[in-house]
């Protein structure tokens, strides 16, 4: 992915625009830790977690941006770290049916693939900044977060408020990408993919909090 012949207008937007996303993201990965201790589970699909941990160490330790972007990847990744020590404390509960050996094995091989996946395409694309990666993930995870609210049939672990801070810092980011790099028909068709998912997922929220009577807007 290159870089466009941007303005000194579009860069100055392009860095609120990623410090927005910054922002949100943290505050979706605050309320999913939050949500979690609360709920004795974890907020964040498995695949999904491990993806954002691999991405987070290719692009932090491995290939790290030269610009203070870095940093906020390695708060991310230690932010990461308490959401998969609960997957770790409560996961099992979630996969009751799997012997533990078998779920530590499985756990293990999906993170193995995961950081191979990020890292092929990195290279593949030379994707220095992580832009198809990250996308890629966020339009997975928004899938996968519809899947975990039909599999557990409840709102363990989930807000109203976790999907809008994601939905929102990925649209943050999106935006701020589009400033300064040209965006390819792949990029736009994942963060439409990120945008549907989204949308689906907030709306069966809503639904699912009003089947228990409860208001999702007051769950946090």
């Amino acid at each position: 992915m290159e870089f466009t012949d941007y303005s000194q207008t579009q860069y100055i937007w392009s860095l609120i625009l990623g410090g927005l996303c910054d922002t949100l993201w943290a505050i979706a990965y605050i309320l999913i830790i939050r949500r979690g201790f609360k709920d004795q589970t974890y907020g964040m699909p498995m695949v999904a977690l491990l993806t954002n941990l691999s991405w987070e160490i290719i692009f932090s330790f491995i290939y790290p941006y030269d610009t203070i972007q870095v940093y906020l990847n390695i708060v991310w990744f230690f932010i990461d770290l308490i959401i998969l020590y609960q997957f770790i404390k409560f996961g099992k509960q979630e996969f009751n049916k799997i012997p533990k050996d078998w779920f530590w094995m499985t756990v293990c091989v999906i993170g193995v693939i995961s950081f191979a996946a990020v890292f092929s395409v990195t290279v593949e694309f030379q994707d220095w900044y992580g832009n198809y990666t990250g996308f890629g993930d966020n339009m997975m995870m928004s899938a996968l977060f519809i899947w975990m609210l039909f599999e557990r049939g409840d709102l363990r672990g989930q807000s109203i408020y976790i999907a809008l801070s994601k939905f929102l810092g990925t649209t943050a980011a999106f935006a701020s990408v589009s400033l300064v790099f040209e965006t390819s028909f792949l990029l736009r068709f994942m963060y439409l993919g990120v945008l549907v998912f989204d949308m689906i997922y907030m709306m069966l929220i809503y639904q699912k909090a009003q089947e228990t009577g409860i208001s999702a807007w007051q769950r946090v």
